[in-house]
Formats: C-alpha cells, sequence, structure tokens
C-alpha cells in the first residue's frame, strides 16, 4: 500500500466531486493501476492546494494531488508521447506516475500482476495530456482506458527490460 490511508476509490471519487461541485477545487479523472485492486480504474486526482487558477498557468501533471494514491512526493512522472517501442506519435500525451523505488514501502501491485502478469510495485496513475497544449493535464474518459491499458503494458515491458531495481 503506497500510503497508510489509501481510501477506497468509489468513496474518494465521490468526495471530489462534492468538492468540486462546491467550487472548492478543481480535477482530472486518471488511470489508477492500484495495489489492492485487479483492474485499473477511473480516479478523481484534485489540484494540490497550493495551485492557484489565478496565475494563469493551466493545470498540469505536477499541480494534481497524489498524495492518498502514491503516499509521498517521491514519484517520478514518465512522458509518454508515442506508443512504446514505436515511432508511432500519440494525439494526446500521457504522463505515467510511479512510486520511485528508493525509500518506499508499497505492495506488489496487484492489478499489474493480473492484467499483465508483470511484477510491479506501489500504485500507477497514468495522467491525459492536452493535444495542443501539452503542458495541460485533461481527464481520462472510460472508453480511453482500454487503449491506456495495453499502452501500460507495452511500457511496463520496455522499462522492466531495461530497468532493474539497481539502476534507481
Amino acid at each position: 500500500m503506497a500510503s497508510r490511508n489509501n481510501p477506497c476509490i468509489s468513496e474518494y471519487n465521490e468526495r471530489i466531486r462534492w468538492f468540486v461541485k462546491c467550487g472548492l477545487t478543481v480535477a482530472r479523472k486518471a488511470v489508477i493501476y492500484e495495489s489492492h485492486s485487479r483492474r485499473s480504474r477511473l480516479v478523481f486526482l484534485a489540484a494540490r492546494e497550493d495551485w492557484d487558477p489565478a496565475c494563469g498557468a493551466p493545470l498540469s501533471t505536477d499541480d494534481l494531488d497524489m498524495s492518498d494514491w502514491l503516499g509521498s512526493t517521491n514519484h517520478r512522472v514518465t512522458r509518454m508521447n508515442r506508443i512504446p517501442g514505436t515511432d508511432c506519435y500519440l494525439r494526446n500525451g500521457f504522463d505515467i506516475v510511479t512510486l520511485r523505488p528508493d525509500g518506499c514501502d508499497a505492495l506488489p501491485n496487484a492489478t499489474i500482476q493480473t492484467m499483465f502478469s508483470k511484477e510491479w510495485v506501489g500504485n500507477l496513475l497514468v495522467v491525459k495530456r492536452g493535444c495542443h497544449d501539452p503542458s495541460r493535464a485533461i481527464s481520462v474518459t472510460q472508453s480511453e482506458v482500454s487503449t491506456i491499458d495495453a499502452l501500460v503494458d507495452r511500457w511496463l515491458e520496455l522499462y522492466l527490460d531495461y530497468h532493474s531495481p539497481d539502476d534507481e
């Protein structure tokens, strides 16, 4: 478990929807591969409290609060602009957000093991980026989840082939 208070996704999403409805925050839908699940799910990620919409900058991946799912700010963002292992560019890029292996007390990821038969530790999040403004985080739709699953499977395959835990 990446966070000691890792919430149930449905309850978490309802809470974030309420905050958005009340005008207390903005949020984007991302895909989570959670350690305690067996399938990928959509999850709302609210803006971090220190993000200021008045600054004029769009909400980016770095502006999203992922602490409930990653447990800390000790994470890495990998930008995916093309289908992994090919020269085929994606219309929208995606950011894959993972825990850094050093200093994390995360559990093996049951979703990744079940879906892709690969070993991974900790939760993994995928945030969609804008087509015309790649710095802007936008919401993932339910119809895009299976495509993202295929991209993550391919990314994991390449990542695990080229990285060992000692490389970090």
